[in-house]
């Protein structure tokens, strides 16, 4: 069975961290996703995604609102009581970001080197791309 999505947008808003009572860390955002409706306009979809464990920290530390970003994940379902009704829910649950714009062009030299290093990161083995 295959449980993968691909999505490449902009970050909606600042994404907030959580650590659960167990110490687990998790970081929620929103990444606005454009789509072509039949008329040809286009109109954007705004899609949570969680990251957890250390990806939860990067998200935190280097993900800020207007920043293009690709997201690889997969769909996790879970039930809700909402009032006394259950409710099914699709998680999208990130497994890699790839930082594909900065915030703005106009970022000081420090930050935009910091981001350059980020973006080659190699996420098979954490090494910096040659």
């Amino acid at each position: 069975m295959l449980n993968n999505v691909v999505l490449v947008g902009r970050v909606a808003d600042e994404p907030k961290q959580f650590i659960l009572d167990s110490g687990v860390k998790v970081s929620n955002f929103v990444l606005a996703v454009n789509k072509v409706k039949k008329d040809g306009e286009t109109e954007a979809d705004f899609l949570p995604i969680r990251a957890w464990f250390t990806l939860s920290d990067v998200v935190k530390d280097y993900v800020h609102k207007g920043a293009t970003v690709g997201v690889k994940a997969h769909l996790s379902t879970r039930i809700n009581d909402v009032s006394g009704t259950k409710v099914k829910v699709v998680d999208i649950m990130a497994e890699q970001v790839v930082f594909i714009s900065p915030k703005s062009s106009n970022k000081s030299g420090k930050e935009e080197e910091k981001f350059n290093d980020l973006n080659e990161c190699d996420s098979s083995d954490g090494e910096v791309s040659e």
